[in-house]
C-alpha cells in the first residue's frame, strides 16, 4: 500500500495555494499604491493644479508692480473698479 504526506489531496492544492498567495500580495501591493495615490488628495482632481483668475484689482496691482501703469493711472483705475459695482441698477 502507498501512502503519501499529502493524505491524498493531490498537487493540485500546492498550485492553488501558490496562486492565492501571489493573489493576497498582489491585492497587498494595489491598496498600497491605491492609498498613495487617493490617501494624499485633498479633493482636487489629479494632474496639474488649475490656475486660478486674477481678479481685476489682483492685475491692476501686478501691472502697476511691473511699471506698465503709473500711480495715477493705477489710482483712477482702481476707483473706476470699486465704484463700478455702485453704478449697476
Amino acid at each position: 500500500m502507498f501512502y503519501s504526506h499529502d493524505m491524498g489531496w493531490g498537487s493540485g492544492w500546492e498550485v492553488l495555494m501558490i496562486i492565492a498567495m501571489l493573489a493576497i500580495w498582489a491585492l497587498i501591493f494595489y491598496g498600497i499604491v491605491w492609498l498613495v495615490r487617493n490617501g494624499t488628495r485633498t479633493g482636487h482632481p489629479a494632474g496639474p493644479p488649475v490656475a486660478q483668475r486674477d481678479t481685476p484689482i489682483e492685475v491692476l496691482e501686478r501691472r502697476l508692480a511691473n511699471g506698465e501703469l503709473t500711480v495715477q493711472e493705477y489710482r483712477e483705475r482702481r476707483e473706476a473698479l470699486e465704484h463700478k459695482d455702485d453704478a449697476s441698477p
